[in-house]
């Protein structure tokens, strides 16, 4: 649907924001696709504010905040399993001297809405929690969140790039104040996101220049990545229940599979986790090796954030899990669509018992541990003789 809306607009060249009557036809589709959006979102056209990715987006909400009054002391609370885009732009921030607080989560990666009560303060501006977590996929518990940043006068954003698509979304519902949103996730065109600004809600803006975007995001619309966007948006909505529920059958076949492999680890709380998301951890090997050996078979999997994926240190969500080091070098996410099957389900639960079974048995790690278990059973052994 993405594809087919911009080829079919390719030649729309006009500038959305000019005065001349020909740029009437931009204008209108522009404003048409930023209602798809916030029907997709559930806010109001209005709120939309179109940025070119979900990064900048949770960038415009954090500073647009936190440095709307300069003078003021102000302090954030965000969780330590918070994408990077939450992550650095808080520790950018601090250089600023805003102060925040990045709150534990539990072993199943959730939030605890107390927690965050307990960390406010009389200058706290601002709570930033994500919807769910990019890496396991735990939902968190937004709307008693928003609740108590309500209540406190505190404004509230919230991830929702992982979501958006795939769980049915309130932003007016829900009390939300910020939520950041990218094309990307549900189908549409890279290079382009929103920001869901409640209407009453003053920012600073990021980027200066001509006033687009309501004064709050400069800069020529991209037009066709956000006509790509909007086709994806209500594509999405179509049979979006129907297609989580299908997504989530696939996802505990592949769990079950993946666990009669034995020395398995479900990371995250399965119960409680976005339809299509599966963090598995296998004792013994190390994920970038399990990853590479997949790939041979045609199969992608990641073991971390995509924009991590250079890195070599483990993944800072899991660690915040309290997983050991054991479980952290093993660590893989498989991501499921509504396009996959059954039947491919089940080849990947094939490679990946073929996978581990090859690297476990060239693993010194699995030796040590066999030679452990065999050691165990000798004295068992020579302690039962004696008796």
């Amino acid at each position: 649907a993405a594809l087919e809306a911009i080829v079919e607009h390719a030649d729309v060249f006009e500038n959305p924001s000019s005065s001349y009557p020909a740029a009437k036809r931009a204008r209108q589709l522009l404003e048409g696709a930023r209602a798809d959006v916030a029907a997709l979102a559930g806010s109001r056209p209005e709120e939309v504010i179109f940025t070119g990715s979900g990064t900048e987006a949770i960038n415009l909400a954090l500073h647009g905040v936190a440095l709307a009054r300069p003078g003021e002391r102000t302090h954030v609370i965000t969780s330590a399993i918070e994408h990077a885009a939450t992550l650095a732009t808080c520790r950018r921030l601090q250089q600023f001297g805003v102060e925040v607080d990045y709150l534990p989560v539990e072993s199943d990666g959730l939030i605890c809405p107390e927690a965050v009560r307990r960390a406010l303060k009389p200058h706290t501006k601002l709570i930033a929690v994500m919807h769910a977590n990019n890496e396991v996929g735990t939902v968190q518990p937004i709307r008693e969140i928003a609740a108590i940043a309500r209540s406190a006068g505190v404004r509230f954003l919230t991830d929702a790039v992982q979501t958006a698509g795939k769980l049915p979304l309130d932003f007016a519902g829900t009390g939300i104040d910020l939520m950041a949103m990218s094309a990307h996730k549900f189908h549409g065109p890279k290079g382009v996101g929103a920001l869901i600004k409640r209407h009453d809600l003053h920012l600073v803006p990021l980027i200066n220049g001509g006033g687009q975007e309501s004064g709050l995001r400069s800069g020529t619309e991209n037009l066709i990545g956000v006509l790509g966007m909007a086709a994806a948006a209500r594509e999405a909505r179509h049979g979006l229940a129907a297609k989580a529920e299908q997504v989530e059958r696939l996802r505990y076949r592949l769990c079950e599979g993946l666990l009669a492999l034995g020395d398995v680890q479900i990371n995250g709380d399965i119960s409680r986790c976005l339809p299509g998301t599966l963090n598995v951890s296998f004792r013994f090997i190390k994920g970038d090796a399990l990853a590479t050996a997949l790939a041979f078979d045609g199969i992608a999997v990641s073991t971390g954030s995509a924009c991590h994926a250079k890195e070599a240190k483990p993944s800072h969500v899991l660690v915040a899990l309290g997983l050991g080091r054991e479980w952290l070098t093993g660590a893989i996410r498989f991501s499921l669509g509504a396009s996959n099957t059954a039947a491919e389900v089940d080849y990947v639960i094939q490679c990946v018992a073929i996978a581990v079974r090859k690297l476990r048995a060239m693993s010194p790690l699995a030796g040590r541990a066999l030679a452990g278990v065999m050691g165990t059973m000798t004295a068992d052994r020579s302690v039962g003789a004696v008796v």
